[in-house]
């Protein structure tokens, strides 16, 4: 029924009609994340659909919905690159990086590799680096040690103390994994 109503209706009324009900939805269950993101990603409200994108990834993994979170940070991905927001797609990249590295290191690679190339910022560029690193550890490649050094010598101690731990861990799972 839901098919055959969508397919009726013109796109702009489409539109309005998804606007209308993110509204409602905002008001009477505001913290609903997930149906406000494709409410108000449907009405063409971009804005609110990758806030609320970005929300409803973000929960889901702290849940560990890998799946759900991967669902909704690609949909905040697809808003930020339609709209030119490129600081928006480091962040979101990152997470689709570890989302996919559960499961899909060539992936997660790729999404870390994008996140680097798109940031200019050298506490990100480091940061990302120990990401990069660390999943090459994790799938046994020998590209880990010097991305992990070369993070290592970047991260910043006082801001970047837990990135810093993890990358100096990675190193050490590497030796002994050799």
């Amino acid at each position: 029924i839901a098919n055959t109503l969508a397919e009726d209706l013109s796109g702009l009324r489409r539109r309005r009609m998804h606007g209308r009900a993110a509204e409602a939805i905002r008001r009477l269950r505001p913290d609903d994340f997930e149906t406000l993101a494709h409410h108000y990603s449907e009405s063409g409200d971009l804005k609110e659909g990758l806030a609320y994108s970005l929300k409803a990834g973000e929960r889901a993994m702290r849940f560990s919905a890998n799946n759900e979170a991967l669902r909704h940070y690609s949909r905040a991905l697809e808003i930020a690159e339609a709209e030119g927001l490129t600081a928006e797609l480091v962040p979101i990249l990152e997470a689709i990086g570890e989302i996919q590295k559960a499961g899909d290191f060539n992936r997660a690679l790729a999404a870390y590799d994008r996140a680097l190339r798109l940031t200019s910022r050298p506490d990100r560029q480091a940061a990302l680096k120990a990401k990069i690193g660390t999943t090459y550890v994790m799938m046994g490649n020998e590209q880990a040690l010097p991305m992990l050094q070369e993070a290592v010598e970047a991260l910043d101690p006082r801001n970047q103390a837990g990135d810093l731990a993890r990358a100096t861990a990675s190193i050490g799972r590497f030796y002994h994994n050799r």
